[in-house]
């Protein structure tokens, strides 16, 4: 069972797939998957507004700074802690700053073959995404709302996906502070925790960055006319 940043989570879970290493709730292994704090943020931003969510970046991470820990989701400190412990249910958490390097140390702990993955996000594409969930709502019924939805996140990841790498968000500055406090927490409790840590603890730390920490909303308005044509040219225009 692997539990953490999402994305992460979903590209290791396929290649553990792909080599027939299901998933179950029968006396699992669990391995938690830690990456650098913006990073995972950028990825439960991305799995928000996917699922409706219409929190901006900065907004984000406002909230979690106000709730004092990560969100539940990427709280890795926390997940391990509920699962540690477990009869026959062994746990391992792994730091990584990179996905590769996460997916490797995964295939180590579960004797898997390792497999190269790649896990990159748009910033623009979730920004832009989260304007449109304000939006749907105005459409006629929730039905149409997820028709909308599942067309348009779609033709979003192929025009990301053309347009190659394209970085994650960084911390906004005004959270950068706190994001460096909770990653050194998290790694001194994952020191002393007690349970196997593959990786490095200080990995969990934000990169150190002069960068806005805000989305481009030039690449925004971009992709949002690129979403606009090709739902027209497919037949999808509402």
């Amino acid at each position: 069972m692997l539990h953490g940043s999402p994305a992460t989570v979903a590209a290791v879970r396929r290649s553990l797939l792909a080599h027939g290493l299901v998933e179950t709730q029968r006396r699992p292994v669990h391995v938690v998957i830690a990456r650098p704090v913006e990073v995972m943020m950028g990825e439960h931003w991305a799995e928000t507004v996917r699922n409706g969510g219409i929190l901006k970046w900065s907004a984000l991470w406002r909230r979690a700074e106000a709730a004092g820990r990560l969100p539940e989701p990427i709280d890795v400190t926390a997940i391990a802690n509920r699962l540690k412990n477990r009869r026959r249910e062994p746990l391992h958490v792994v730091v990584a700053r990179d996905a590769a390097r996460a997916a490797t140390l995964v295939a180590g702990i579960l004797r898997a073959r390792p497999a190269e993955i790649r896990c990159t996000g748009d910033a623009a594409l979730s920004d832009l995404l989260r304007r449109l969930n304000r939006l749907t709502a105005l459409t006629q019924g929730p039905a149409r709302v997820r028709a909308l939805s599942r067309t348009l996140v779609v033709l979003l990841d192929e025009r990301a996906a053309e347009s190659g790498d394209v970085p994650l968000p960084v911390t906004p500055p005004p959270s950068l502070p706190w994001a460096r406090e909770v990653a050194a927490a998290g790694a001194e409790e994952l020191r002393h925790a007690g349970y196997p840590v593959h990786g490095e603890p200080d990995a969990l730390a934000p990169t150190d960055h002069r960068l806005p920490g805000i989305v481009d909303r030039e690449r925004t308005l971009e992709l949002a006319v690129t979403a606009c044509l090709r739902t027209w040219r497919q037949g999808g225009w509402p």
